[in-house]
């Protein structure tokens, strides 16, 4: 079901714009909640085709630090605002280029080289740069090819395993 955000009616009435935003989701609801009270709910079906609205409200968000904030992706809880902004720019930055799996690389090499893998054939299969930001095979780790059972874990942490650019790349399952 794309994006699902839902804040405290308290808590985002401190911030008009952001609940402006809200207001201008596709699909807009206000219920109650046991534990938050009264919530105010936007819902974006078409995340990420439609990026631009969930990419505004979630930098919003982030900037100001709203708290009390609850997104859902495609059902799956956000654990950390900060890395689905993250990872929402990159996407939107893929977006305009030309070959995005080449862009894909390009941000994935570049972490590479930040963080001094040793992995440069890339046996580990990462795909994403946040595959590498995160990987536990940092130099001197040990055996980057052990991580592939492990990426699509490494991506949920991320907040990032939503994004179309990886799982159009992402290894076959059983691999």
């Amino acid at each position: 079901m794309g994006l699902v955000l839902s804040i405290p009616r308290r808590q985002v009435s401190a911030y008009p714009d952001v609940l402006m935003l809200i207001e201008h989701a596709p699909q807009y609801a206000e219920h109650d909640d046991v534990r938050h009270g009264r919530m105010v709910q936007g819902i974006f079906p078409t995340f990420p085709c439609d990026l631009s609205l969930p990419l505004l409200l979630i930098g919003k968000l982030v900037v100001l630090e709203v708290p009390d904030v609850h997104v859902l992706v495609h059902d799956k809880p956000v654990t950390d605002l900060v890395n689905l902004w993250n990872g929402m720019r990159c996407y939107a930055g893929s977006l305009l280029a030309d070959d995005r799996a080449v862009y894909c690389s390009k941000r994935c090499h570049a972490v590479m080289e930040s963080v001094q893998c040793q992995d440069r054939d890339r046996r580990c299969g990462a795909v994403c740069q946040f595959e590498c930001i995160r990987c536990p095979h940092q130099p001197g780790a040990g055996d980057p090819s052990s991580l592939t059972r492990s990426q699509e874990k490494v991506l949920a942490q991320a907040d990032a395993d939503w994004c179309p650019n990886y799982l159009a790349q992402k290894p076959a399952q059983g691999t």
